[in-house]
């Protein structure tokens, strides 16, 4: 997540430490632009987590006409 010169709300903060997002907010519109700009041209590289939280397994498929 990316912000501009606005505070995050607590609640947003915690539910964001516990998905593991990143929070980024910057004051100085430069810093955010080139900041973009790095990750858009794949200079900072992102950070990819995978968590498995279920199984599924197809019992049957019902179509409707």
């Amino acid at each position: 997540m990316i912000g501009f010169n606005s505070p995050f709300a607590p609640s947003l903060k915690k539910k964001a430490d516990k998905l593991s997002v990143p929070i980024r907010n910057f004051n100085i519109i430069y810093e955010l632009v080139e900041y973009i700009e790095r990750v858009a041209s794949g200079l900072v590289q992102k950070e990819e987590k995978e968590e498995v939280i279920g199984a599924l397994e197809v019992l049957a498929v019902f179509y409707r006409k």
